[in-house]
C-alpha cells in the first residue's frame, strides 16, 4: 500500500486488503496493476535535431502515483479499468513541437534532393536548358556562341547601348557587344 500521504488515502479505499496499525505493510504484486501503469522505456528529446531517443529499462518500473486496481476474487467493481490519465501541458507543447521539427527535417530533406535533381546537369543541353531558367542580375549576362555559353561582365554604358539595340533574341542565337 502506499506509504506517501498523497497516494495512501487513494490506494486504501480500493485495496480489499486493510491496513492494521502494528503489522508491517503489506505488498502486492504485478499482478495487482494493469499493463499500463508500468513505465518500460525512458525517452529523451535532442533540443538541437528534435529526435526523441527511446530506451528500455532493464526493470519496468510502476509509474508515479499509481495505485493496486486488480483484485482477483473480489466483487468487480473494485478491479474495473480506472480512466486514462492525461498528459501534461509541457509533455505535450514539446512532444508537438518535437514532431513538428522532424516533419520540417523530413521536408526540407525531401525538397533538397528535388532540388537536386531538378539541378542536375550532365549534359550540354541540360546546360543550355537551366540557363534559360538562370536569372542573372544586371552585373553578369551570358552569351550562346556556337554550342556555348560564355558568361561575361557588361559595363554600364554597354548595357544601356544592349538595351537600346536588341529588342528580343531568339534562343541559340549569338550577338556581339
Amino acid at each position: 500500500m502506499p506509504e506517501n500521504p498523497p497516494f495512501a488515502s487513494t490506494g486504501s479505499p480500493s485495496a480489499p486488503l486493510k491496513e492494521q496499525r502494528g503489522r508491517a505493510p503489506c505488498r502486492l504484486c504485478e499482478k495487482h496493476f494493469h499493463p499500463s501503469d508500468f513505465v518500460t522505456s525512458t525517452s529523451y528529446t535532442d533540443t538541437v535535431t528534435g529526435k526523441v531517443i527511446e530506451v528500455p529499462l532493464k526493470l519496468r518500473r510502476l509509474k508515479p502515483g499509481t495505485v493496486p486496481s486488480i483484485f482477483p476474487g473480489c466483487p468487480t467493481y473494485l478491479s474495473q479499468d480506472k480512466s486514462a490519465a492525461r498528459e501534461g501541458p509541457e509533455e505535450k507543447r514539446a512532444r508537438m513541437e518535437a514532431k513538428a521539427l522532424q516533419d520540417a527535417l523530413q521536408e526540407s530533406l525531401i525538397t533538397q534532393q528535388e532540388e537536386e535533381q531538378s539541378n542536375a546537369i550532365s549534359s550540354l543541353e541540360d546546360l543550355l536548358c537551366h540557363t534559360d531558367k538562370l536569372l542573372v542580375g544586371d552585373f553578369w549576362s551570358k552569351r550562346p556562341v556556337a554550342n556555348s555559353i560564355q558568361p561575361f561582365r557588361r559595363s554600364e554604358a554597354n548595357y544601356q547601348a544592349d538595351l537600346t539595340s536588341v529588342t528580343s533574341l531568339q534562343r541559340g542565337e549569338a550577338f556581339s557587344i
